[in-house]
């Protein structure tokens, strides 16, 4: 079966949420597993045993990246065109972090523009080793990364989701989500995440051994940079999430901050502690969203790009192997029914011929007497028509046909012209043609002079 999940990989913890579907919006497990001294291999492992015993094949596979994992900065670029933007980030990069372009991955959001007139973002960059280790892991379960996307704007999409009714588009809202060793500090109005910092405090020691005060001065410290970094005004409430134990701190923040503070409920399954976010992850595996930074290595560009066409090129051998299929049963049907038509033809015709069969002789012997009376009765058609053409004057002497159907006449007259005329004759006959004098010659027979002649025609049969 195939649905949505999403994975979240940290020092700590691995979590593994799966969903319905992103249309339902409802989640089907959660599961939370303690990896502190694991090794890579373990901890592919345990997902591709998690998955196993759910029996599901994840499509798609989001990843999530942990906040404590990215450095983000806020930036006022002087240009609105995309590849100066790009450009100008580059030479950033380079100020802000201590890697080389090729070691790092990074993605922005646009905030808008301020009112220098300059492009302001929000810019978070990811060393290439901890991306590929995400790979690798997920890659080792046999399973294939869809999206790597950062923590920080799915908290934000599932608190401003959550509370949609409560917040105003001209507002700012301030977000924690406390984890286990580590807190996202969030600044964001309806529409954009704009600020974001992670705070390295132990949850757990905040609640049980108040440290409260740790706490709050981490957000003091935090909302002062926001402020050197922001020219905005102070949020106008705070949203508490992630760690259900965090409720517990919720009239600290009123006392302290002195601003409505609310406690957004998550989704915590059974075994989990009271100190562990699943905000991030629950809210991937709900949602999709294009706005979220986006963190894509080349080398799992590639790898989604050759699934793709291999997926793609099996569907179209599949449809061709069906087509073929299907002419092929076709021709076989049509050349069944062919065969089958003509035995039954085979069959009838057996049948006919043992009802009929002795009259079916005997119709077969009167046809052959019909021809031998026929072929006797051209011969005297023929003959009949030579004498009727004949003038008293002309004797034959000599009448043949041999066997390609020419007939020879030789015979003899008085007189050449009657000769002539008998052969004019028998070119205007109906049943003889191409009539062609071989010779014509006279000589003395008893002192008198007699005309000889042969003359070849073909017969026509008459009809």
């Amino acid at each position: 079966m195939r649905l949505p999940a999403a994975i979240e990989i940290n020092e700590h913890d691995l979590k593994v949420v799966l969903a319905r579907s992103f249309a339902k919006q409802q989640v089907s497990d959660c599961i939370v597993q303690r990896i502190e001294g694991l090794t890579d291999a373990q901890i592919s492992k345990a997902i591709a045993d998690i998955f196993r015993k759910e029996k599901i094949k994840p499509k798609p596979l989001l990843v999530c990246i942990p906040r404590s994992l990215v450095t983000i900065r806020n930036l006022y670029l002087p240009s609105h065109d995309e590849a100066e933007i790009q450009q100008m980030l580059q030479l950033h990069i380079s100020r802000i972090v201590p890697y080389q372009k090729e070691e790092v991955v990074y993605d922005y959001a646009l905030l808008g523009v301020d009112a220098m007139n300059s492009t302001e973002l929000i810019l978070a960059i990811a060393h290439r080793d901890i991306l590929k280790k995400h790979m690798n892991i997920v890659q080792g379960a046999d399973l294939y990364i869809d999206t790597m996307s950062l923590s920080s704007c799915a908290v934000w999409e599932r608190v401003m989701f959550a509370q949609k009714a409560e917040t105003n588009i001209s507002e700012l809202y301030l977000i924690l989500d406390a984890d286990v060793s580590s807190t996202d500090f969030i600044i964001c109005s309806h529409d954009h995440l704009l600020f974001t910092r992670g705070m390295t405090l132990d949850i757990e020691k905040c609640v049980r051994e108040n440290q409260i005060m740790r706490l709050t001065g981490e957000v003091r410290q935090s909302l002062a940079l926001f402020h050197s970094e922001e020219t905005r005004k102070n949020p106008s409430k705070i949203f508490l999430s992630g760690a259900p134990a965090i409720q517990q701190l919720e009239q600290v923040f009123k006392q302290e901050f002195e601003i409505p503070v609310q406690y957004v409920p998550g989704r915590v399954p059974a075994g989990a502690t009271d100190y562990t976010s699943l905000t991030a992850v629950s809210e991937m595996a709900l949602a999709k969203n294009t706005k979220r930074i986006t963190f894509t290595l080349p080398e799992l560009q590639i790898s989604k790009t050759l699934r793709d066409r291999t997926k793609d090129i099996t569907v179209l051998g599949s449809l061709a192997i069906y087509f073929f299929a299907i002419l092929l049963l076709f021709f076989l049907g049509m050349s069944q029914r062919e065969q089958a038509y003509l035995q039954r033809l085979s069959q009838h015709n057996a049948a006919i011929h043992d009802s009929i069969g002795s009259m079916l002789d005997q119709y077969h012997r009167t046809e052959l007497i019909k021809e031998c009376l026929a072929h006797r009765k051209v011969g005297m058609i023929l003959l009949r028509e030579l004498i009727d053409l004949l003038p008293d004057k002309i004797a034959i002497t000599y009448l043949a046909i041999d066997g390609s159907g020419i007939m020879t006449l030789r015979g003899q007259s008085m007189q050449l012209s009657d000769v002539f005329t008998f052969i004019s004759s028998l070119e205007n006959s109906k049943y003889f043609k191409d009539a062609s004098t071989k010779y014509t010659r006279t000589k003395k027979v008893a002192d008198r002079e007699v005309a000889e002649f042969e003359v070849t025609l073909h017969p026509e049969t008459p009809a």
